[in-house]
């Protein structure tokens, strides 16, 4: 009993304790330039979840685990969608149809070597997000025209402190992003995209 309790003390000073869940937005879009030709093009996309866990936990750091509360593939799905938007294709079912598939979403805590040895306001490690897509093109009758598989990663600082889920929410983010500005600015997408029509 007092082991656990003890243990209970440890957890309460050094993080928070279970789950907590956090919602990962697609970041905003911003201006990008138009793509060209993209004026003449109609895209249409639509999302999977194909993670072994779907719904289930993104990381641990400590003793937290950390769970997306809204839906990976769908942020990612509709960021697509706004990004084709910004770059002048017409989003909408009818023409080229892209199947964004979720298949790796997950952050990794990298604490550093020597953690008690560092300043109190030095970083505790790094937290590396890891975000993978596959990208399928198909034509009105649904022949594929494009498949593209894209692993991204980004990465930031963090510090220790009650909860990092600020942390894995930013950097997943951004290699969301990053998936997503890659896949579309990639000549193969953008031919597979008119092809289709």
């Amino acid at each position: 009993m007092k082991g656990a309790v003890i243990a209970l003390a440890a957890c309460a000073l050094l993080t928070a304790c279970g789950s907590i869940r956090f919602a990962v937005p697609y970041p905003s879009v911003g201006t990008p330039a138009r793509t060209p030709g993209a004026a003449n093009e109609i895209v249409n996309v639509v999302a999977k979840d194909d993670r072994t866990d779907p719904g289930g936990a993104v990381g641990r750091n400590g003793w937290q685990t950390l769970v997306p509360s809204n839906d990976p593939a769908g942020a990612l799905a509709g960021g697509m969608r706004a990004e084709l938007a910004a770059r002048g294709y017409t989003v909408a079912p009818g023409h080229a149809q892209a199947t964004l598939d979720l298949v790796s979403f997950a952050v990794d805590f990298l604490p550093n070597d020597l953690p008690l040895q560092a300043s109190p306001g030095a970083p505790g490690g790094t937290v590396i997000a890891t975000v993978g897509i596959i990208v399928i093109v198909r034509d009105p009758v649904a022949r594929p025209v494009f498949a593209h598989y894209l692993q991204v990663h980004a990465a930031k600082p963090y510090y220790f402190n009650t909860s990092n889920a600020p942390d894995a929410r930013t950097v997943l983010s951004e290699a969301m992003q990053s998936a997503i500005t890659g896949m579309i600015a990639d000549p193969a997408f953008q031919q597979a995209a008119r092809r289709a029509q």
